[in-house]
């Protein structure tokens, strides 16, 4: 057993810790100081020895460079005071050069350079060679900078002897003859490297000589730098050069590429913009220091892991004497503890049996305990509270006491099986309470063992459930009237479509014909007329359509056909719809989907379709002039895309924006110019909700607004087949001959057999016949035999969809193609009628394009039949 430490061993470890980890931080601490120390003084050491190097090899070198300078400027001198005579043509010029300019055996020649850039030797072996040098950087960078100061260039190799090299130094002429440009010479390989190649470096170490715009003259061999390139960390360091001290000694992180820490030794020569620069490596100038470093650690590594081995060791031993000692002690508690465990035990029993005896007693639910053979041996006042019996009442007998006569034998039979098999049995029991008074109670009856596992009693708690089941039977019974309503509500919609869709067939109608001038040439006047009745008459069948589908949606009743759709299908055609709308208020439509990779989305085609040219509609009509509409895609995260739609107009005023997707409400624009019913965006949100999708918006009031649909990616995408564009004239069906076919229509509308007899006058060259009700229509056809019949559904007495079965019953009529004309557009009536036998259902108000259409249709499969083998 674990010996729990007392608290003088605790302290006494504490102590032995805490002299431990003092030991060994100050053995640590006084090696860091050391070593900072060491470090300090190799630092100081590395300083003074790079500056005494460096400095050595500057004075030499500017010694060299001192005395080009001075050849060059008595030179100058020497011109300069003869203005009138051309130093090239004049005899006593080599013997001025030869006396001012010293023979140092490194070849180097003395040039005269004119403004043009052409160069004339002066002396040595080639004296009197002329030969241009205007491109080179010793003469270009002191035309451009016209500085009165020698000019130190870039390294010129010699064309006929590569490995000899000189280092161009030039000198402006002061005058305006033509020859009077520059005095150049070269310092030789031996003058400018040999200061460089007398410091004695590690071979990682370099010693480079620099301009003060980082540009590199010459350098050890072995840097790994090239001359000539200018480096940018070389050109900002020396920039302070010209500020600061002659002689800086830097730590930079890297240098040339390198990726060491290197010390640098810079040192510019006198007035010259030229710096000597001496690199040396951090890692070899430290490496005494490493390595005293690196044994001083290991030394105290090692110290450190035999003092902490003591210290564990010491512990170990403090734990096995405190084991040993604390041994007796241990037995004695644990003997100690057993008695006082069982003891503990007991008490806990009885205090779990006096809890549960309360719990029960206390408890609201009805708790009733019997014998396998029903006999009631305790019941809690709970019991006694809901039923009215009292414990004397029930105690000794069996339920039958409270058992109501409307409960079936049945269910007490599978009760007692259930319990005496050992299950537990659950639910709904019909009680009767002594005042006669019935209660439903929700029962949970499971069987008590003993300890050897046998069932001795059983146990059953119940709850008074009457007032849940009396709702419940309310709440059944409101779902029957519910749906009553619903079914009246319907009923009415449809009759409402079938009587406001009568009347506007024939204002749309005749509104049609007018406009297509198939009855004469309207004036201007006269077809501005016409327009406002078809434009107002379209208004209220776009009305009737939006509130027919918006009942359809809070009914439940709206189908959809849920499969992958082509997004630029969708998109293609609401354009097409859109775009002479847009065109009419002088709005810009934008598509920014065009060329993008669109996946297909899970919805259906022609609801997708209604949404998006809803939300377009709405960016147009509420714009200003001139403004854009935008419809743009986003990706929103698998799943999901987003569509958006973008407009620059009036926007929604902010306290407004809540009542956005209310029906019929117009957010104040009723009686504004702009032609709306107020429920087209509520219709949108529950398609697109129906979709599995979500829509929402973002608007700032004068500054537009965007909408977004959120539409579900397609699992399985599949190609989607386009419908046609359709077209905006009429096409009338052809057929040999004149009006040698016939056309029935029954409807009991005059007006409307009016607008019909219009129509096929004037659009096709069918003869028309007519019947104002199924009894007559029958009498017609028997009679005439015509080619096409046309039907309204809603007939008096006979009804279209009869007629249609009668028609197709018998053999005679059953080929005449059967063509539906409701006002009722409600997906039963559409389905009920292509059920019947019509070969179409078109509905009204009636689309004259549809309808001839629909009649070419006809003629094209009649022909196929005809010529069929």
């Amino acid at each position: 057993m674990k010996v729990l430490p007392t608290a003088s061993d605790c302290l006494i470890r504490a102590a032995l810790i805490g002299f431990a980890t003092v030991l060994i931080g100050c053995l640590w601490a006084g090696a860091a100081w050391r070593l900072w120390e060491a470090h300090g003084n190799t630092r100081r050491d590395i300083q003074e020895t790079m500056n005494g190097l460096s400095g050595a090899a500057t004075q030499r070198m500017l010694s060299d460079f001192a005395s080009t300078e001075t050849l060059l400027r008595s030179l100058r001198l020497w011109i300069e005071g003869r203005p009138n005579i051309d130093p090239i043509q004049d005899p006593d010029m080599a013997e001025a050069v030869a006396s001012i300019s010293r023979t140092d055996g490194d070849g180097s020649e003395v040039l005269l350079i004119d403004k043009s850039g052409n160069a004339h030797v002066l002396s040595g072996k080639r004296r009197g060679v002329e030969f241009y040098v205007g491109d080179r950087e010793y003469v270009r960078e002191p035309q451009q900078s016209r500085r009165d100061e020698v000019f130190f260039g870039l390294p010129v190799i010699s064309r006929i002897e590569p490995s000899k090299r000189r280092w161009a130094v030039s000198l402006p002429l002061h005058g305006n003859q033509p020859w009077m440009g520059f005095l150049a010479t070269g310092l030789g390989a031996g003058r400018v490297e040999a200061p460089l190649r007398s410091v004695r470096l590690e071979p990682a170490d370099s010693v480079s000589l620099y301009r003060l715009d980082g540009i590199l003259l010459a350098t050890t061999p072995d840097s790994g730098l090239t001359v000539g390139e200018a480096s940018p960390v070389a050109k900002r360091l020396l920039a302070t050069l010209t500020s600061e001290p002659a002689r800086r000694f830097v730590d930079v992180p890297a240098w040339s590429g390198g990726r060491d820490r290197t010390y640098l030794a810079l040192n510019r020569l006198g007035n010259y913009p030229l710096a000597l620069v001496m690199t040396i490596s951090v890692r070899n100038a430290f490496a005494g220091w490493y390595a005293e470093a690196s044994l001083l650690v290991g030394v105290l590594i090692v110290i450190t892991a035999v003092l902490l081995g003591v210290t564990c060791w010491l512990l170990h031993l403090m734990g096995r004497l405190r084991a040993a000692h604390s041994g007796l002690e241990t037995e004695v508690a644990s003997r100690t503890r057993a008695l006082t465990d069982e003891i503990s035990l007991h008490q806990e029993a009885e205090r779990r049996l006096l809890k549960f005896s309360m719990a029960v007693e206390a408890s609201a639910s009805m708790v009733i305990i019997a014998n396998l053979d029903g006999v009631v041996e305790y019941v809690n006042p709970a019991f006694v509270r809901l039923t009215g019996y009292a414990g004397a009442d029930v105690i000794g007998r069996t339920p039958k006491v409270w058992r109501s006569p409307d409960r079936p034998s049945a269910i007490d039979d599978a009760l007692w099986a259930a319990v005496r098999a050992g299950r537990a049995w659950h639910g709904d029991l019909l009680h009767r309470c002594k005042d006669g008074a019935e209660m439903w109670a929700s029962v949970s009856i499971a069987p008590i063992r003993s300890e050897c596992g046998a069932i001795t009693h059983v146990v059953a708690v119940q709850d008074d459930i009457t007032v849940r089941r009396r709702l419940e039977s309310e709440l059944r019974d409101a779902k029957t009237e519910a749906e009553r309503a619903n079914k009246a509500k319907s009923a009415f919609l449809s009759a409402m479509s079938h009587e406001l869709r009568t009347p506007l067939n024939s204002i749309l109608g005749f509104a049609q014909l007018l406009q297509t001038g198939a009855t004469g040439q309207l004036t201007d006047k006269q077809d501005l007329y016409v327009a406002y009745i078809r434009r107002s008459g379209e208004l209220l069948l776009e009305l009737i359509n939006e509130v027919l589908d918006l009942a359809r949606i809070e009914s439940g009743r709206l189908r959809l056909s849920l499969e992958p759709v082509d997004i630029a299908m969708v998109i293609s055609e609401c354009f097409t719809l859109i775009e002479p709308i847009a065109g009419e208020h002088g709005v810009t439509l934008i598509d920014r989907t065009i060329g993008a990779d669109l996946p297909a989305v899970h919805a259906d085609f022609t609801r997708l379709k209604q949404a998006l040219i809803n939300l377009l509609s709405n960016a147009v009509k509420y714009n200003y002039p001139q403004g854009t509409v935008i419809l743009a895609v986003e990706a929103v995260g698998d799943p999901n895309i987003r569509l958006t739609v973008s407009d620059t107009g009036r926007g929604i005023p902010l306290d407004r924006q809540a009542e956005l997707f209310q029906p019929f409400n117009r957010l104040g624009l009723e009686n504004s110019s702009i032609d709306g019913t107020g429920i087209g965006l509520t219709v949108t949100r529950q398609l697109i909700e129906a979709m599995n999708g979500r829509i929402g918006f973002s608007s700032v009031e004068g500054a537009g607004s965007r909408f977004w649909l959120d539409l579900p990616i397609a699992a399985s995408p599949t190609a989607t087949t386009a419908v046609p564009r359709r077209e905006q004239r009429l096409a009338r069906p052809s057929a040999s001959g004149g009006r040698s076919r016939s056309l029935l229509y029954v409807e009991d509308n005059p007006s409307n057999l009016k607008l019909m007899e219009r129509i096929i006058e004037e659009c096709t060259d069918y003869a028309f016949l007519s019947a104002h009700t199924a009894e007559l229509g029958l009498e017609v056809i028997r009679g005439h035999r015509p080619d096409v019949v046309i039907i309204d559904v809603n007939l008096p007495g006979m009804s279209g969809v009869e007629l249609a079965k009668a028609l197709r019953a018998r053999p005679e009529t059953a080929q005449i193609p059967l063509i539906a004309l409701s006002a009722d557009v409600m997906p039963r009536a559409v389905e009920q009628g292509l059920a019947a036998g019509f070969r179409d259902y078109l509905v009204k108000p009636i689309d004259l394009d549809a309808f001839v259409k629909a009649l070419a249709a006809l003629d094209g499969r009649r022909r196929a039949e005809t010529s069929g083998p």
